[in-house]
């Protein structure tokens, strides 16, 4: 192949460049805070209560996830709902959540409307039921006037 290869860079042999990229001025993308300045920008926390004076919990938050915290008035409306849950963990960009907020509603939709479904069947079996009754009994009636004639 002819001529010297330096470094198996083929004469190219640069120093590496080491970039900064907290060294431009964007307030969007800001370095890590120091400890001082972690509860300057930390939100405030309010403890907030249920209609049993029972805390809920704050969300709790890991990495880029986080959890809805279980509490009681959580257990009691998800009680009889065995087929809806909350999705677990979320990731908390905004997009994100709303998909899991249209798909717990979808659940919780398509479960109120067999529910109705349920209840629209056995009420057309009981009115099968009792409309087969009535014309049995008016067949009988029926056949009983006309041996009395």
């Amino acid at each position: 192949i002819g001529g010297q290869i330096l470094n198996n860079n083929n004469g190219w042999e640069d120093e590496a460049e080491v970039i900064n990229p907290y060294e431009e001025a964007d307030p969007h993308y800001r370095p890590p805070p120091t400890s001082d300045e972690e509860t300057e920008f930390a939100p405030s926390v309010v403890q907030i209560v249920d209609a049993d004076d029972v805390p809920i919990p704050p969300v709790i938050h890991f990495g880029s996830y986080f959890h809805i915290g279980e509490n009681s008035a959580m257990r009691d409306l998800l009680a009889g709902n065995s087929e809806v849950y909350a999705p677990g963990p979320m990731c908390c960009d905004l997009k994100s959540v709303h998909r899991g907020v249209m798909k717990l509603s979808k659940q919780m939709h398509d479960r109120e409307i067999r529910s109705k479904n349920s209840k629209m069947m056995k009420m057309i079996t009981g009115l099968s039921g009792e409309f087969t009754e009535l014309k049995n009994q008016n067949r009988r009636a029926e056949e009983l006037s006309r041996w009395e004639a």
